[in-house]
């Protein structure tokens, strides 16, 4: 099955280097059951395959 985010099968091409993510924020609404995410770009390792600190 295609996926959008993660590892396998990409759904759609990708469009740019990967860029490597560390999680700054996370927000969970009880009543609807979304979940926020927000992410920041780590410095000096997009586009590259620096190991994650």
């Amino acid at each position: 099955m295609p996926i959008l985010l993660g590892g396998g099968i990409p759904f759609l091409p990708a469009p740019a280097p990967r860029a490597h993510l560390a999680l700054r924020a996370r927000r969970a609404y009880p009543t609807s059951g979304i979940v926020m995410l927000e992410y920041d770009v780590r410095a000096g390792a997009e586009g590259s395959d620096a190991a994650p600190e």
